[in-house]
């Protein structure tokens, strides 16, 4: 057996915001914004507002929202998202990816790089804590 060391070379042609890597959560987040609205089911909770399409008209305000966080509500509607207990009050958020899952339960469907998923994870964290804030204060 012959110990010949075979050398590929390869081409990077998708640079920039290729759904699922660094680029495109960091030209996601330069078009979005952080709001507090009503849930399905009534209660405050964040989402992640992009303020336009992918043709880069404007989104109305009920349009292009992503779930991030609210407070569980301890029903069966909690099921399959993450929670975490600040301050004594629990909340569920949703998890950085699960391709070909419920969207409701993950911030996105598209499988993601794992900068990309170590960004998305330190971003969801960061908007429970500024949503938990903000809850508590109400």
């Amino acid at each position: 057996m012959s110990n010949t060391i075979s050398t590929i070379e390869i081409k990077t042609q998708m640079k920039g915001s290729a759904a699922g890597t660094l680029g495109w959560f960091k030209d996601l987040i330069d078009d979005s914004e952080l709001v507090i609205r009503k849930t399905r089911t009534g209660i405050p909770g964040m989402f992640l507002h992009e303020k336009h399409n992918y043709n880069n008209e404007e989104r109305k305000e009920n349009e292009g929202n992503t779930f991030l966080c609210c407070p569980a509500s301890g029903t069966p509607d909690d099921e399959g998202y993450n929670r975490i207990k600040i301050n004594g009050i629990k909340y569920i958020y949703v998890i950085a990816s699960t391709p070909n899952y419920a969207d409701d339960f993950s911030f996105t469907s598209f499988p993601i790089t794992p900068k990309c998923r170590e960004s998305i994870e330190n971003f969801i964290n960061e908007a429970v804590a500024k949503f938990a804030a903000w809850y508590e204060v109400q």
